[in-house]
């Protein structure tokens, strides 16, 4: 099953457009320059029979001024025009060794990007430890709408309360997120690659004891307003994780989480095995953590994860984001447990356990 993808072909800006009603309304400029409407009823429409008095009593006693929660809907959906930036797919590790040796070091997205529209649904949204997450849809101007997820970092303030980072703040934290996902999907390449090199070595016809899962980090890209507001909105944009989601592996610890259902433990065992890989390629410099996702729908067998933290060597300074924990990498050798992937694909112990 393909997975979908933020398209950055040609588009135009896309029109939204009202059903038409049942009766006609034309609108007019009065002789006062009042704007008033002339109402007439759509063909077929029958004369209506005088109403009910106890009815209409009981209506008109119910017209007291709304409440807030009963307008609460007419404010729950919001659409932005924005400038779509997407993540680069095609980096790989040397990639970003080139690019960190630029003016350009983070320059991890396609440029000039393109227009677009995001409908936000602001009555479903959620909060992480780091992020406040909205259920939204892209609209391209080609193509069709995709479901995605829209993100904005958030802090706790002097008063208590979640709030959203400012535009400026907003954009350096958002970006920082979106190289942590570069590098995650370019250390996953490098993964790939060792498993190619081993797979060759190997007699005809051999194959691991356990199938390899399809794992994949999402798509994403940044997106920024384009109205007319002096500081613009700032979102990070995900294709959605349709399935239920759980938390593989986290950055606290190279344990697997206990929580996860048997038909999840194959893949927890595999994305433990990539941060053996990775460790040990990287010569002990660097791996990724904080697995977490769930399938891409309920019809795939894809997984996609999302969020990763990029965990590295405290001789490198404090680096990436603040899920970069150094004791956590510290402890990796001793907490890893080798598993039948790092059996099958030739790692070798990381102590003498």
């Amino acid at each position: 099953m393909s997975r979908p993808r933020l398209d950055n072909s040609e588009r135009r800006v896309p029109t939204f457009q009202a059903p038409a009603p049942a009766a006609s309304v034309n609108m007019s400029l009065s002789g006062n320059g009042s704007l008033s409407a002339r109402i007439a009823p759509a063909s077929g429409d029958r004369s209506s029979p005088p109403p009910d008095v106890d009815a209409l009593r009981i209506a008109l006693s119910k017209q007291t001024q709304p409440t807030a929660d009963e307008i609460t809907t007419y404010f729950s959906t919001r659409y932005v025009e924005v400038l779509i930036l997407n993540l680069r797919g095609d980096l790989k590790l040397n990639d970003l060794i080139a690019l960190a040796n630029t003016d350009n070091r983070n320059d991890v997205l396609d440029h000039p990007g393109f227009r677009a529209c995001i409908k936000l649904d602001l009555s479903h949204s959620s909060f992480g430890s780091f992020k406040k997450c909205y259920d939204a849809v892209l609209h391209p101007t080609t193509n069709k709408p995709l479901n995605v997820v829209a993100k904005q970092t958030i802090y706790t303030n002097t008063d208590n309360r979640v709030t959203v980072h400012p535009s400026r703040d907003q954009g350096i934290r958002l970006a920082n997120e979106l190289v942590c996902l570069a590098w995650a999907k370019a250390l996953g390449r490098l993964v790939d690659d060792y498993i190619r090199q081993v797979v060759q070595k190997k007699a005809e016809g051999w194959k691991p004891r356990v199938a390899r899962p399809a794992v994949h980090f999402v798509s994403a890209a940044l997106a920024i307003s384009q109205g007319q507001e002096r500081a613009a909105a700032i979102y990070m944009v995900e294709e959605k994780i349709g399935g239920v989601f759980h938390k593989f592996i986290n950055n606290a610890s190279a344990k697997i989480s206990d929580s996860l259902p048997s038909y999840l433990q194959e893949v927890a065992l595999f994305l433990a095995f990539s941060q053996h890989a990775q460790y040990h390629l990287t010569n002990k410099q660097v791996f990724v953590s904080d697995f977490q996702g769930g399938y891409e729908n309920a019809e795939s067998d894809v997984i996609l994860l999302t969020d990763p933290q990029i965990m590295t060597s405290p001789d490198l300074g404090r680096i990436f984001a603040e899920g970069n924990v150094r004791k956590s990498f510290q402890a990796f050798p001793e907490q890893h447990e080798c598993n039948v992937f790092c059996e099958d694909f030739e790692l070798k112990p990381l102590t003498g356990k």
